[in-house]
């Protein structure tokens, strides 16, 4: 009996390290571009991806870091886009990719925070 919930185990562990090798994703189209939103927590920052038109998690590192040096005081960057944990075939992107290693925050939780953006500084996309 142990030996086979063992050997179901690693088959299962298989399955996933194999759908997560990108050859194999290309062949059967598990390629998920998936985009995220990111903010700060006051909301005064927010970037939202948008991959076919080249804005990346690298466009929005470079605008988070010319924000921080307009003398803003929050200094960290939330991702508010939830991971899919059901979806097996995005493990290897929450692993290794910058833009999964952001924070989770939940928007509802910053938008209580944030205050209505009088003067219009360029870094709010939504």
């Amino acid at each position: 009996m142990k030996n086979k919930m063992l050997r179901y185990l690693l088959i299962f562990l298989g399955i996933i390290v194999l759908i997560n090798i990108p050859p194999v994703r290309w062949i059967f189209n598990l390629v998920d571009h998936q985009n995220v939103d990111f903010s700060n927590a006051t909301g005064t920052f927010t970037f939202s991806e948008m991959n076919e038109k080249e804005r990346n998690d690298r466009m929005c590192q470079y605008k988070w870091e010319s924000f921080k040096k307009t003398g803003n005081p929050d200094t960290l960057l939330y991702r508010i886009t939830p991971k899919n944990h059901l979806q097996i075939w995005n493990y290897g992107d929450y692993l290794f990719k910058q833009k999964y290693s952001y924070p989770y925050r939940p928007w509802s939780e910053i938008e209580i925070n944030r205050h209505p953006n009088k003067v219009t500084s360029g870094y709010q996309d939504f």
